[in-house]
């Protein structure tokens, strides 16, 4: 997946890939930008289908974006976190990470991911910092959008159709209430790297002021954020790039070295980047930009990246 005003995101497509290792049979995902009208509340919709091994489990890597709506098609699977297992209901949110979950499936997967950005949890009607760390029933948080997705899965998940009506459900239920300084401060530190003290000056602020609004609306402070957002950069290259080298990963998203990468990778994930990745990833992947949708094959076809 590419980049945009909401910088590199985290989803399930590129953490699956190869952390799941030898389980994997073979997944396909889709993912369409959110449109124009959309993108400053939403970055994408993710669709991951395909099969596992029996016993597979798709990992959450930690990221950058405030939360993923997620809609189970099939038989719900359990969450699994620090070794203890609790059954997920057919939709669910999880919040912002700050170390990797699993989730287990139960049968074949077919599961719709709604991803929001760092900045703006609006479509919830909360602040992600009120996500962070948090994996919850979505009929908890935001009722009347549960109630709709619901009816939305049994009329249209099946038809080719289906992913453009859900651009409209969402469109219906997103209240426009982000912090447009967090959201431009976001972008800033997470796709051109801007140093905070520069940020701060720029949109008019102390250090001081920054920080405080910035977490009280993402939940972490913007120099965690940063970090995240280049571990978010190493993993993705990592999935999507099988067998380079982890010092040109290193390299590639930002770190001073392979060690510092490494550091990331054992306090976010539990493991070194090479039990993580070692190489291989039977995921076929498409992207597309326009917003527009149709549902995935049933079957992986070739893979397509624009």
């Amino acid at each position: 997946m590419g980049e945009d005003e909401g910088g590199p995101k985290r989803t399930l497509l590129n953490a699956s890939a190869s952390l799941a290792g030898s389980n994997l049979i073979m997944l396909h995902s889709h993912s369409w930008l959110a449109p124009s009208t959309l993108a400053r509340h939403l970055v994408c919709l993710w669709r991951l289908r395909g099969e596992l091994a029996p016993g597979a489990r798709v990992p959450i890597l930690p990221g950058i974006a405030a939360a993923d709506v997620v809609l189970q098609l099939g038989q719900p699977g359990r969450l699994v976190q620090d070794g203890q297992g609790r059954e997920l209901p057919a939709r669910f949110v999880v919040g912002g990470l700050g170390r990797a979950l699993e989730i287990e499936p139960r049968g074949a997967v077919d599961v719709i991911g709604i991803q929001l950005p760092p900045a703006c949890a609006c479509l919830l009607g909360t602040r992600g910092a009120a996500l962070r760390e948090r994996v919850e029933p979505l009929a908890g948080l935001a009722p009347s959008l549960d109630e709709a997705l619901a009816r939305w899965a049994r009329a249209h998940a099946g038809s080719p159709s289906g992913m453009d009506s859900l651009w409209e459900v969402l469109a219906a239920h997103v209240c426009p209430q982000c912090d447009p300084l967090v959201r431009e401060a976001a972008r800033a530190l997470s796709v051109e790297g801007e140093a905070v003290g520069d940020l701060a000056t720029r949109l008019g602020l102390s250090r001081r002021q920054l920080t405080r609004r910035f977490q009280d609306a993402v939940g972490v402070p913007p120099r965690e954020f940063v970090r995240f957002a280049r571990f978010t950069r190493a993993w993705q290259v990592a999935a999507t790039e099988p067998g380079s080298k982890w010092a040109d990963v290193a390299a590639d998203a930002g770190y001073a070295d392979q060690p510092h990468l490494d550091r990331d990778f054992r306090e976010f994930v539990g493991a070194a980047p090479s039990r993580v990745y070692p190489g291989g990833h039977p995921v076929e992947a498409t992207v597309e930009e326009d917003g527009s949708a149709m549902s995935p094959p049933s079957k992986p076809g070739p893979s397509s990246r624009r």
